[in-house]
């Protein structure tokens, strides 16, 4: 991972660790080969499970990793209603159909369960793909985006999967967008 990749997603996870609850069961989508904002909770939370396509197996104490494909994989049936939480930091856009995949969430998350997303904005496209091309961030991540979301967009794919209470506002100079909405 490139620098700038490191620093981006530091920003990020500092920005949503603050909203990870303490004794909560937590889920991370996306949460890479390192699970590095699993890690970054873990004291704070009672268990947080990460999936990632790419991802291995693996039960660390409080964190349980899980290779799952959310585009392709059902979620397993002993985690409906099981979660506190949901994260999704830079991952929605990586989804050929996220609007299944947020309908799977959904049905993981107990009554009032919360879930927090960052995802670039439309806006940010012309300056990934320079970065990507100068090579100061993975441009095969940036190849991988198959969607830059307006606000809108977004919000209706959260209320359609079920979520209410959506909150939404743009960060990093309005290129990253974080949401937030209730079960």
């Amino acid at each position: 991972m490139r620098f700038l990749d490191k620093l981006l997603r530091k920003l990020r996870h500092n920005r949503v660790a603050k909203f990870a609850k303490p004794n909560s069961n937590a889920l991370d989508l996306g949460c890479g080969l390192d699970f590095a904002f699993l890690k970054s909770i873990a004291g704070k939370v009672k268990s947080g499970y990460g999936i990632d396509k790419k991802a291995e197996n693996a039960d660390l104490g409080v964190l349980h990793i899980r290779n799952i494909n959310l585009d392709e994989d059902d979620l397993p049936d002993e985690w409906r209603g099981f979660f506190d939480q949901a994260f999704a930091l830079a991952v929605i856009e990586h989804l050929a159909n996220p609007e299944r995949a947020l309908v799977k969430i959904y049905k993981t998350m107990k009554p009032g369960g919360e879930i927090y997303i960052t995802t670039p904005s439309k806006m940010a496209r012309p300056v990934l793909n320079w970065l990507s091309a100068l090579g100061l961030i993975d441009s095969e991540e940036i190849k991988d985006h198959k969607h830059y979301f307006l606000k809108q967009e977004l919000t209706d794919l959260l209320r359609k999967a079920g979520f209410s209470e959506i909150k939404h506002r743009f960060f990093e100079l309005g290129f990253n967008q974080f949401l937030s909405a209730k079960k």
